[in-house]
């Protein structure tokens, strides 16, 4: 207010001094004016407290009609919590009347809702969706209420029946199949019951969650893969997976003879390799030792007509008449072409049972550093992961076996070359000092 009244006298300061430059009025006017404009200040000031006075009073008649609404708010809001409660009690009693009254149908509910869940979970996992995919259509709403209806246990009973009938069933009809490239396309595809699916390219896995039939990228053995493309409706005699797709996974991922010697490293290449020559050798020594075996037989039937052809042939013609007074010196001879007899019929024997010595020591070899391998990998990956350590865990196997594989044929090669060469030996031994005993009683005669 005091701030009102120094502006308006420095306006009126102003005004006068404006004034008195030109004229200067006097003082009674100047007393009207600011009494005047005191009085309209005065008038203005009161219609603004009337005017705030009536806003206080509208405000307080709201506040009190507010009041009056959540009063009003908070009895209804009892009354619906008491009538909430009530029902509450109403439907506790209700429900234990009809659990009194329904007795033992609660079980029988339970139990068809239960077979209703698990025949939908054993059809959504069945193959045979891959030709009827409508049947899961039929599932929606089926046992969802708290009753089961006599149609929806009727539906239940067909739809078994209906599954039972399908699996039982061979069937050779288009579908649609994912291909390895991911390419969705329809192909013939015979179904065998529930078990297996098959296609012109090879077996077909079906996958419940996506409710959709897919063709592996790893196929199994080719022969299985024809025997799937050759299968007709009539065919005697067919694949069947009864895992659904586990055994044929499994059979997909075996590995080839090849990979499976690379497994092996090249520890396993090397007895590869020795195994190999080993059995060359011994295949030579043995067809070496059958056609000596042969020209003996043909020499002892011709014993008078000597051939040098083969060993017998060879000994005896060492006999000279002119030795025959010398025994000494005759023995020597005899002795010397035995025995380069006998080493020509042993050679590479010794070869071959090194080998079969040497294959299952580098198959230890190679075990031992497949170990070395798998404890690098714990050491620096841990056990996490069993991927990790299967390389040296397959390369200390392989060679293993490698080395077991190539040592037993060879350890039996040798043993037959070995028998057959002593056998020829006593046979030479036999046929020589019978022909000298022979010839020098011919001659003392």
């Amino acid at each position: 207010m005091s701030l009102m009244r120094i502006l308006l006298l420095l306006s009126c300061c102003c005004c006068w001094s404006l004034v008195s430059a030109q004229e200067a009025p006097s003082e009674q006017t100047l007393f009207n004016t600011v009494k005047q404009q005191m009085l309209q200040e005065k008038e203005l000031n009161h219609q603004r407290e009337q005017q705030f006075l009536q806003q206080t009073k509208q405000q307080a008649s709201r506040v009190q009609a507010l009041k009056k609404e959540l009063a009003q708010l908070d009895r209804e809001e009892k009354s619906l919590q008491q009538r909430f409660n009530d029902n509450e009690i109403k439907i506790s009693y209700l429900n234990k009347q009809w659990e009194e009254k329904s007795g033992e149908l609660s079980e029988v509910f339970s139990q068809q809702k239960e077979f209703i869940q698990s025949l939908k979970e054993s059809i959504i996992a069945s193959p045979t969706n891959i030709h009827h995919p409508e049947r899961l259509m039929l599932f929606d709403g089926l046992g969802q209420g708290k009753l089961v209806s006599i149609q929806e246990m009727q539906q239940s009973l067909d739809l078994l029946r209906q599954e039972l009938d399908l699996r039982a069933r061979i069937e050779k009809k288009p579908a649609q199949v994912v291909l390895p490239s991911g390419e969705v396309t329809e192909l013939e595809v015979v179904r065998l019951g529930h078990f297996t699916l098959a296609g012109s390219a090879g077996f077909i896995v079906y996958d419940a969650e996506q409710n959709a039939a897919y063709m592996p990228s790893e196929q199994p053995p080719a022969a299985l893969v024809e025997q799937i493309q050759s299968l007709s409706l009539s065919s005697p005699v067919a694949v069947v997976d009864i895992t659904r797709g586990l055994l044929l996974k499994h059979a997909a991922q075996q590995p080839s003879v090849v990979e499976r010697l690379g497994q092996g490293g090249i520890v396993g290449y090397i007895i590869v390799g020795l195994g190999c020559l080993g059995v060359l050798v011994a295949a030579w020594r043995l067809l070496y030792l059958s056609e000596v075996a042969r020209r003996v037989s043909q020499q002892i039937k011709q014993i008078d007509k000597l051939s040098l052809a083969n060993p017998v042939g060879r000994v005896v013609s060492v006999y000279q008449p002119q030795l025959k007074d010398n025994v000494a010196a005759l023995e020597l001879r005899i002795s010397e072409a035995l025995a380069r007899e006998v080493g020509k019929l042993e050679a590479g024997h010794g070869f071959v049972k090194l080998l079969s010595a040497v294959a299952p020591l580098l198959g230890l070899l190679g075990t031992v550093t497949g170990m070395i391998a798998t404890f690098q990998s714990i050491t620096q990956y841990g056990t996490g992961d069993p991927k990790l350590m299967a390389g040296g865990i397959s390369q200390a196997l392989v060679t293993t076996v490698l080395g077991l594989i190539a040592a037993i044929p060879l350890i039996f090669a040798h043993h037959v070359i070995q028998s057959r060469a002593k056998k020829l030996g006593y046979i030479l031994n036999e046929q020589t000092a019978a022909y000298i005993a022979q010839r020098m009683e011919s001659s003392h005669g």
